[in-house]
């Protein structure tokens, strides 16, 4: 009986799916697809089979947990060839499904929803017959002109690319990823004939939405002790303070725990008082790009997402305008030369006062003060994603991101986690305050060299500048790096490029030996000592051009055609960091020598020295707050320039940063201090940094 009933529901299967594919002419994606359920040849899972029969029985007689079933299911929209081509369906809704609401969860005649996702690529198989007429030009749409291309064998998760399609479909619990892999197939397979169809799935394609939240939890409960303990830390030291007492003259113990109060915190993040010696515009000028990469990392993840107009996302990232996001490594070596500038500048002021350099201490001091923000940004943004239960279009990238630091926490806390390269290692927003760690142990021994040979370290340091760059261009040309993300790029040239030239310190290395002797410069210079201006105009000149060679100048690469020229990559990655690093530099020495007047007014705006210390904690919490607050939905979204600008995502970022900064970068500064450099008040080694 038991078999004459699954012949019947069979056989109604088969013709459900044969009407629904009768008079198709019209390659893939320009169908109507049936309503997937895995119950081919191929699903050996008996139960899988059973429970797809009956789904597909009683979605024919409108049952409404079949209906909802197959209404969580993404069907192909309109606009595939605008670039509409994430067909995700709706996971919260698929996951609340359930033919027996009133059965126990595990009663198994009680079907429940099973969401899966997965990518397809697609290629048409015959591109130069005329019988295929037009087909190769309406994926050329499709593709988005291959913007940026992987291929299904590359590995490549994280990164956006224009390459495949993507599906979300809703089946029964009881199915294995197997048994939805080898239902896919023959799902698809009578619309493989014209057009070549992959389909990549990975281990966690498919979700019942089970996830164990022990970490998170416990990581969100020693948040919460932190902060109570900065409220507690207020609270003592108002009631000292109203009783006549000052709170800070307790022992060892007292201060500590008042290291923490919110109240002193706050006080110092929003003292905008400045030593004389200080140099303002950083401020600003850190602050800024800050912003540019939020926004730049922004744009990353909106690409990355569902986004219904790639062909005109396309089409805006064509022409020089599109330098600003292709030429995004300018941005971080600007930070690079800031990091080597503000380390030279305080340590030589040591050296002039007298002071012996204690490189350990040195060492230790810059560990202690970075890694406890660094983790606990790292352990609070991946346990917030995993608290959003959503198996969308950005779950490949929220399991990328968790499963990565599952093993690399010994990598994360030793400064090694650049060398597992940008798509394996753990939270890849550290890569800039790993490498910063690395070129910061040379940083000593780079000041002293200054310090002790004056103007005759130009041709040592010469020297060790014209040999990283001889390397550079040989790595560059032998190993077929970009130095610009041209269009057309593949995901694999990509990453492979940004792990040689972006992950690797010692390519990052000119940029910071600028930024070290800028600062030995304009610590030893003679105050209020100005350039003559025949050399302040020829300067200025040299660094405008030098900007718009490191921006402007390889805009032939931003069009679609374009073909990589190893050579052309390699003789710009070589000078256009000499170049750009003289031109910040040369605008930085301007501002703290009072010739930039304007521009130093500007940037040294009291406000801009609050946005600056929170400018580490808001880097480092942004990208799990962006990746969430994709996950809210699973809808192709519009995408234009106002994108970029959530306010949300900003206001949730500027206040967790807050809260970052209070809870663990100010009070691991003031522990130092009350540890190691007793005399010290706690404000001052903050203003320096």
């Amino acid at each position: 009986m038991n078999r004459l009933v699954t012949l019947l529901l069979w056989f109604i299967h088969a013709v459900f799916v044969s009407a629904e594919n009768r008079g198709t002419s019209l390659p893939f994606p320009f169908v109507t697809l049936p309503p997937f359920a895995p119950s081919y040849d191929s699903v050996k899972n008996l139960e899988c089979k059973n429970h797809a029969l009956t789904y597909l029985k009683e979605l024919h007689e409108l049952k409404l947990w079949a209906v909802q079933m197959y209404d969580a299911s993404g069907k192909i929209a309109s606009g595939v060839m605008a670039g509409n081509v994430n067909w995700l369906g709706n996971d919260r809704q698929c996951l609340g499904v359930t033919s027996r609401p009133e059965a126990a969860k595990d009663d198994p005649e009680n079907i429940r929803g099973q969401y899966c996702s997965f990518r397809i690529f697609a290629d048409p198989r015959d591109k130069d017959s005329s019988s295929s007429g037009d087909l190769k030009e309406i994926y050329d749409h499709i593709h988005a002109n291959d913007m940026t291309k992987n291929d299904i064998d590359d590995g490549i998760i994280f990164f956006p690319s224009v390459t495949p399609l993507s599906m979300g479909v809703c089946v029964p619990h009881s199915c294995t990823l197997k048994d939805v892999e080898g239902a896919l197939a023959e799902w698809l397979a009578p619309l493989n004939s014209t057009v070549k169809l992959r389909l990549l799935t990975t281990e966690t394609s498919c979700s019942l939405g089970d996830r164990d939240l022990t970490r998170p939890y416990g990581v969100m409960l020693f948040s919460l002790a932190m902060t109570l303990v900065g409220i507690m830390g207020a609270v003592y030291e108002k009631r000292k303070e109203k009783k006549g007492e000052d709170p800070k003259r307790g022992g060892v113990l007292v201060r500590t725990f008042l290291a923490f109060s919110f109240r002193t915190n706050m006080r110092t993040l929003l003292d905008t008082s400045t030593p004389k010696d200080e140099l303002s515009c950083l401020n600003g000028l850190r602050t800024i790009l800050s912003l540019i990469l939020f926004f730049l990392h922004r744009g990353l993840l909106i690409l990355a997402g569902s986004v219904a107009n790639r062909n005109e996302v396309a089409t805006w990232m064509q022409g020089p305008k599109s330098m600003i996001l292709r030429s995004f490594w300018i941005y971080v070596d600007t930070f690079v030369v800031m990091s080597g500038l503000l380390t030279s500048y305080y340590t030589v002021k040591r050296l002039q006062e007298g002071k012996k350099l204690n490189i350990l201490k040195m060492y230790i001091r810059r560990y202690i003060k970075m890694t406890p923000l660094f983790v606990m940004s790292a352990l609070t943004g991946l346990s917030a994603m995993q608290l959003f239960p959503s198996e969308g279009h950005y779950s490949r990238l929220l399991y990328h991101y968790i499963s990565c630091c599952e093993e690399a926490w010994l990598n994360v806390l030793t400064y090694t986690n650049t060398p597992r390269g940008l798509q394996k290692m753990c939270y890849q927003l550290s890569h800039q305050l790993e490498t910063d760690m690395h070129m910061y142990i040379l940083s000593p021994f780079i000041v002293l060299l200054l310090w002790k040979m004056g103007k005759y370290s130009i041709l040592p340091l010469s020297l060790v500048i014209a040999a990283l760059s001889a390397l550079k261009v040989y790595k560059l040309y032998t190993l077929g790096l970009a130095t610009v993300l041209y269009f057309g790029i593949s995901l694999t040239k990509m990453i492979a490029s940004a792990d040689e030239l972006y992950l690797n310190f010692i390519h990052r290395l000119i940029p910071y030996i600028f930024g070290v002797s800028l600062g030995y410069i304009l610590r030893v210079r003679e105050k209020n000592s100005k350039l003559r201006p025949g050399r302040f105009f020829l300067g200025g000149i040299f660094a405008v051009c030098g900007a718009y060679y490191s921006f402007l100048y390889m805009s032939n690469v931003s069009y679609p055609g374009y073909v990589f020229d190893p050579m052309e990559h390699a003789l710009f990655g070589v000078f256009q960091p000499l170049l750009w690093c003289f031109s910040i530099s040369w605008f930085i020495f301007t501002c703290a020598s009072g010739q930039a007047e304007f521009f130093d007014r500007m940037l040294s705006w009291k406000g801009f020295i609050i946005s600056s210390r929170l400018s580490f904690a808001f880097y480092m919490i942004q990208m799990p707050i962006m990746l969430i607050n994709g996950t809210l939905s699973t809808d192709p979204v519009y995408v234009s320039i106002v994108s970029l600008f959530d306010l949300n995502v900003f206001v949730i970022t500027t206040l967790a940063s807050i809260w970052l900064t209070l809870v663990y970068l100010i009070p691991i500064g003031n522990i130092w201090n009350i540890f190691a450099e007793p005399k010290k008040q706690p404000i001052e080694d903050l203003k320096k940094e």
